[in-house]
């Protein structure tokens, strides 16, 4: 409603209270239609702002988590067993000679000495092995530290003797994978059981 619509509104109710004479040219029931509703003239209701609509929150990047690539472990050189000349020979027992009398489950270490003879460095694949007889050691290789063409090497096993009494062998020898070589090393003891010696009785002189 605008300003002059609203005088007049003003105008008219003034005159209508003061009981002040219609014009003739204005009937009262057309004065009356000029007077607007009490909604109309009522507080105007002010239009509703427009909220902005919310903004969609953009979805956030989904960081990739990187993946630090491992290190590929590089292959263990592997020694050309064909271009080496495998070769050994026995130097010495260095302790327990042959027949050494054990007791029964007595432990003991068995020590060789023995040289490289061939043309390649004793290291790893090599290593003295058990190959037949007696198994005296719960071990079954005794890998080698590196031993240079035309050095000596001292090699030395653990080994326990049988509960029964016997005469028992255990052989090993150099071997480079399945491929062996050299002598025959062993070792061989005899297993007797303590025997206490039974106490003689001395003569009585007789009287």
């Amino acid at each position: 409603m605008n300003r002059a619509t609203i005088v007049t509104v003003v105008v008219v109710v003034f005159l209508a209270g003061c009981n002040f004479p219609w014009p003739v040219s204005l009937s009262r029931k057309q004065a009356d239609a000029l007077l607007p509703t009490i909604a109309e003239i009522g507080s105007p209701t002010p239009s509703a702002t427009e909220e902005p609509p919310s903004p969609t929150p953009e979805p956030s990047a989904t960081a990739t988590p990187t993946v630090a690539a491992s290190a590929t472990p590089s292959a263990t050189p592997t020694m050309d067993l064909s271009r080496c000349k495998l070769a050994a020979a026995f130097v010495r027992d260095v302790n327990i000679p042959d027949n050494a009398v054990m007791t029964p489950g007595a432990k003991f270490v068995k020590t060789w000495e023995i040289k490289n003879t061939g043309a390649c460095t004793w290291t790893a694949p090599f290593a003295l092995t058990y190959i037949k007889g007696q198994a005296l050691s719960e071990a079954r290789t005794v890998p080698l530290t590196g031993t240079v063409p035309g050095k000596i090497a001292r090699i030395s096993v653990e080994m326990t003797s049988p509960d029964k009494p016997g005469t028992y062998r255990s052989d090993w020898q150099m071997c480079a994978g399945n491929k062996c070589f050299g002598p025959v090393l062993y070792v061989q003891i005899v297993v007797r059981t303590a025997v206490t010696p039974t106490p003689t009785k001395k003569p009585t002189l007789s009287q």
